[in-house]
């Protein structure tokens, strides 16, 4: 019986050391800065690409986000790809451009069938004419200095990509959003970190940069995402892809479980897909990362959630063979009691299902196609 306990405790061990000892390094790495001076004169043309299927709902609104955008108006040319909504939100934005002066040139691209965001991204791509391209989606709301603080890092030619820090509207809502928003906190400090030892590979579409000689096209494979997996290939190219918290987007978090999962678990499919690809380029010694920040992040996306799984059974052995073992267990669950402990513990328990749940596609070959959109999120 006590070596089965121990062997609990030490599951619990391993389960929650590693994520404390990884944030207390990256902590440490955030509060020494990046070694990248940003120069707020730096101006370069841009190209934001947005790809839109059935946005109707949030185009006009997106559309007036961009307007707001403090930024020279003949630096910055907007192409916007529709993949055959319909909804008419082709429609919406013909008729806002026609009763509104829109400041920026911009190109309307309407694809015939849907064929992922990718595919929208790199036809949208063969019509830019900036030095950097920029992401969006139609229902992330830019800050109005967001584009002016990103570029400003591109004034160093090491930088390949950047990317901003997103605001949650609706972080108050309930368990799951608050959920989200500690999610948010937590990993942003390891993307800082991560930034200032070299790159992070945890790019956001929302509000994404990119040097335009230093790639061809986006990552196109089924199951890399545009984002991620085009990041990866910058930085084994050389290239730093870093997190830039002062380049702010608000967007919306889904509120319920069901939301949240199907929204968590296609993001996980694309992350566990990367963190592989990094691993598989560490070995041929192609991408110039530390192999810390490679193991951690197995760690955290592949190795934890089954080693949750490990513990949570552990734990049920040991009681289910004495149920004297209760009042210790029972004891780690007090917490729970409180708000934000509740919060963390929930935030963690669906972060770590969703990775299961995008594991499966991977083990299975049955990559996922198109996004499926949660509605709760607009």
């Amino acid at each position: 019986m006590l070596l089965l306990l121990l062997i609990a405790l030490s599951l619990w061990a391993a389960l929650f050391l590693p994520p404390v000892i990884y944030y207390a390094w990256m902590l440490k790495k955030k509060k020494k800065g990046l070694c990248i001076q940003p120069d707020a004169n730096y101006q370069p043309t841009v190209s934001m690409i947005v790809c839109t299927y059935n946005e109707a709902k949030v185009i006009e609104r997106k559309l007036e986000n961009i307007q707001e955008l403090d930024y020279p108006e003949n630096k910055l040319q907007i192409i916007l790809v529709d993949s055959a909504s319909t909804d008419g939100t082709l429609e919406r934005v013909k008729v806002f451009l026609a009763r509104t002066n829109f400041r920026f040139p911009i190109v309307l691209i309407s694809e015939k069938e849907r064929l992922g965001k990718s595919h929208a991204l790199n036809v949208g791509l063969k019509q830019v004419n900036g030095e950097i391209i920029a992401t969006s989606d139609a229902d992330s709301f830019w800050d109005q200095d967001a584009l002016l603080k990103a570029v400003s890092y591109f004034a160093d030619p090491s930088v390949g990509a950047v990317t901003g820090k997103e605001k949650i509207l609706n972080v108050e809502k309930n368990v799951h959003t608050m959920g989200e928003g500690f999610y948010r906190t937590f990993f942003y400090t390891l993307r800082s970190g991560e930034s200032c030892i070299h790159s992070t590979i945890f790019f956001q579409g929302e509000l994404a940069l990119y040097r335009r000689n230093a790639f061809k096209e986006f990552e196109d494979r089924p199951g890399y995402s545009d984002d991620h997996g085009t990041v990866i290939n910058l930085v084994s190219n050389g290239y730093r892809c870093i997190f830039v918290p002062e380049a702010v987007f608000h967007d919306t978090a889904p509120f319920s479980l069901g939301g949240r999962l199907m929204l968590k678990s296609r993001r996980s499919e694309h992350l566990i897909s990367g963190v592989f690809l990094t691993l598989k380029l560490k070995i041929k010694r192609k991408l110039p990362l530390p192999w810390q920040v490679i193991f951690f992040n197995l760690y955290f996306h592949v190795i934890s959630p089954f080693l949750l799984i490990a513990v949570i059974l552990m734990t049920g052995i040991v009681y289910a063979i004495d149920f004297r073992t209760l009042w210790f267990f029972g004891f780690l669950l007090i917490p729970l009691l409180i708000k934000k402990p509740r919060v963390i513990g929930v935030s963690y328990l669906t972060s770590n299902l969703a990775l299961i749940m995008g594991l499966y596609p991977i083990l299975t070959r049955k990559r996922s196609g198109a996004w499926r959109k949660v509605e709760e999120m607009r």
